[in-house]
């Protein structure tokens, strides 16, 4: 067999492999003839600026005109093997090293695990006990039956005769399953509201959440396989009339459900009004309201406390549904909810059923994750914060801190410069405005609540809380109701905005919180293409430390306006005017950008005009920022070392850093998840680029770009000085 038939009959994903390796191999043996060509101590051979080197050629086309596209010069090359590589951008691709690190916290094998936080360690344990899939099927769906009989008398279409209905109260049995930490919420929701008014959390009872219900699979299509799963879990008749007969109930639910939050008041509307839980009754529904919160809640109630109550309406057609609804079917449809919750712990054959009715709510992804991916998700889910913590932790070293700090010193110092010469401030405005740069602190990795293990697990409740055994399930339930009761407990411990965002997210992505003045570089994005310390400066301030400038300057924007917590203005109403007309060039830029690509249509309203101008001035000054803080730098260190097979000045790889890892192909990031709704406010990842380019007063120079090329325009926008 000849090479072009054996390499015809290659599945797609050999030859995407056999490409790549080809390519990498281009590129290695073109680094290394580089390296031997060049190798003196003026070249950089730490496997960090390797990497780097690799990464450059492999993203950078030398054949594109810099001075007329720099996006098709800085990532032609990557442009051109997107397809082939399957990598719809160098962000995508650290997102998915983030993911991987994450997961190798909570999946790796160590023969002493003493030194690992105690609830990492109940983590890892709860995955392996997930993974065991041998252990499952020797239970054989044991424990939720167990735990079906102990909430409901077991699921009727089991028991078929034997199910007594005389023992069957919906009220007791949803508080039987919120305390056994199941699924409880069938009928109604019960959830904090925070009062934007007086910023005060209070329960919120409403209807169902709509998703939820669809969650649990009730279509027509779906009845057969949920009768063989009733078949599989022991049933032995004919169950298909009484599921139908249930589907139709749980429609009827939904359907009410539905009707409710069609009509409900957007969320911190002033017309919602609150009442004390004395004060609620109905016609119909009889409960105890406050004993039935403070099961569920397990807070200390008392009669005069507000809630906001959103059950009136719904709770009349609710009991006309209940009254003409036997009880069984009541208590198939929360058995099924109870079950669907609990599905990834039952044996193969059931979990295969299921994973079959899941493909008529077209949720494909799902249906075909790994055992691995499954129990992973599921243990981030349930042992909250606990693996991101660990990362942030591992991914953090002290050396990674004192360096980035460093760096967000030397551009902060670029922005007091900027702030002081820029003319359109007036002193009142200015003087603000330094004050608050001088007030702006850090939190490199994430912030101090994510390096401190016992305050984690006391903000989370886990303090109070031991995970026994390994029975998945039973771990599940142990973590749920944790969670479930950390989740009102918020409500004694008046929450703050700061509290809320001081959980660590992984997340390739840096943030400036206004509100606390605060610079978050979570240790997800501190790594890869954008940071390392043990490469040159010319890179780190290139990539990272753009992306610095960029969210520094979020804070002296119009939509940074309120200036602390007395809510003094950050600028004088003239500064403001001003600030109008030279910000304006900003959206006449990606105006004008995109008419030239074909996409701007008359009066389009796709884009947040604020939020885009806000991300536009960030993105313009914050490259500008980082290049001089770069340049002082330069000036007060000796010449760092170049790169291996790379031709470019240290000026110019700080303009290639600053751009590649925008670098981004529409089509394949079009049904990628980590683009979804992600750049609804920022421009495309081409104008990002080629915008702050052209529009800088540095970038000509560097790349002797002749004037009114398209990199050199004469006219540049530009806001901060």
């Amino acid at each position: 067999m000849g090479w072009k038939e054996y390499f015809q009959k290659l599945t797609v994903l050999e030859k995407v492999l056999i490409i790549s390796v080809a390519i990498l191999c281009i590129v290695v043996v073109v680094l290394f003839i580089g390296f031997l060509a060049t190798h003196d101590d003026d070249v950089c051979t730490h496997p960090e600026c390797v990497r780097a080197a690799v990464h450059i050629l492999d993203t950078v086309d030398p054949l594109a005109n810099p001075c007329e596209d720099f996006y098709r010069f800085a990532c032609g090359t990557f442009l051109q093997n997107a397809f082939t590589t399957g990598r719809p951008s160098l962000l995508h691709e650290l997102s998915e090293l983030t993911k991987n690190q994450l997961q190798e916290i909570v999946v790796e094998t160590r023969k002493d695990e003493t030194e690992l936080p105690r609830m990492l360690r109940a983590q890892r344990r709860f995955y392996r006990a997930c993974a065991n899939t041998s252990a499952i099927e020797e239970e054989e769906n044991q424990t939720v039956l167990r735990l079906l009989d102990e909430v409901l008398g077991g699921w009727p279409l089991l028991k078929r005769q034997m199910w007594d209905d005389r023992g069957f109260d919906w009220v007791k049995s949803t508080i039987k399953s919120r305390k056994l930490g199941l699924y409880y919420q069938f009928f109604f929701s019960v959830d904090v509201y925070h009062n934007l008014t007086n910023n005060k959390d209070m329960l919120w009872i409403r209807p169902p959440a709509q998703i939820e219900i669809s969650s649990f699979q009730w279509k027509e299509e779906t009845i057969d396989l949920m009768a063989d799963i009733a078949t599989l879990l022991g049933s032995e008749s004919n169950v298909i009339p009484e599921i139908r007969t249930t589907m139709y109930f749980a429609k009827q639910i939904q359907g009410l459900a539905e009707i409710y939050h069609n009509k409900s008041l957007p969320y911190g509307s002033s017309e919602r009004q609150n009442r004390t839980i004395a004060s609620i009754n109905h016609k119909y529904i009889k409960i105890d309201w406050l004993s039935f919160l403070k099961n569920i809640t397990g807070l200390p109630l008392r009669e005069d406390d507000p809630v906001m109550f959103d059950l009136t309406d719904y709770l009349t057609d609710f009991h006309y549904l209940l009254h003409r609804t036997p009880k069984r079917i009541r208590a198939n449809f929360m058995s099924w909810a109870i079950i669907s919750s609990n599905i990834n712990y039952m044996t193969r054959e059931v979990r295969d059923k299921y994973k079959e009715l899941s493909k008529f709510s077209n949720d494909t992804e799902e249906a075909d994750t790994s055992r691995c991916d499954i129990c992973f998700k599921l243990s981030t889910g349930l042992f909250r914060s606990i693996a991101e913590s660990e990362y942030m932790r591992r991914y953090t070293t002290i050396e990674k801190k004192t360096s980035i700090s460093r760096m967000i010193q030397a551009i902060k110092k670029e922005m007091e410069i900027s702030l002081t010469i820029t003319p359109w401030l007036d002193e009142v405005s200015r003087n603000n405005a330094l004050k608050r740069l001088e007030n702006i602190t850090e939190a490199i990795g994430w912030l101090d609540l994510a390096f401190d293990i016992d305050k984690i697990d006391q903000i989370n409740g886990y303090h109070k809380i031991v995970v026994h055994g390994d029975n998945a399930v039973d771990m599940a339930r142990t973590m749920t109701r944790s969670n479930f009761d950390n989740y009102y407990r918020q409500m004694e411990r008046n929450i703050t905005d700061l509290d809320r965002i001081s959980s660590p997210r992984i997340e390739v992505n840096a943030y400036f919180v206004r509100s606390y003045n605060i610079l978050v570089l979570p240790a997800s994005i501190l790594q890869g293409q954008i940071f390392s310390t043990n490469r040159p400066s010319y890179l780190n301030y290139g990539a990272l430390g753009t992306v610095i400038g960029h969210e520094m300057t979020h804070g002296f924007s119009e939509a940074g306006e309120l200036f602390d917590s007395d809510s003094d203005n950050l600028w004088t109403n003239e500064t403001m005017q001003r600030f109008a007309n030279v910000s304006r060039c900003l959206v006449d830029e990606y105006d004008n950008y995109r008419e030239g690509i074909g996409t701007l249509e008359v009066n389009d309203t796709s884009y947040p005009l604020q939020t885009l101008l806000d991300e536009n001035l960030a993105d313009f000054t914050g490259v500008n920022l980082a290049y001089t803080a770069y340049r002082r730098w330069a000036q007060l260190n000796a010449p760092e070392k170049t790169l291996p097979g790379v031709r470019f000045t240290p000026n110019q790889l700080f303009w290639i850093m600053a751009s590649t890892y925008m670098c981004h192909d529409r089509k394949l990031s079009e049904d990628d998840t980590f683009f979804k709704g992600r750049d609804a406010s920022h421009g495309e990842p081409e104008f990002r680029v080629v915008g702050r380019i052209r529009n800088s007063p540095y970038f000509a120079k560097d790349f002797d770009c002749p004037a009114d090329s398209e990199m050199n325009v004469k006219d540049k926008c530009r806001v901060y000085y």
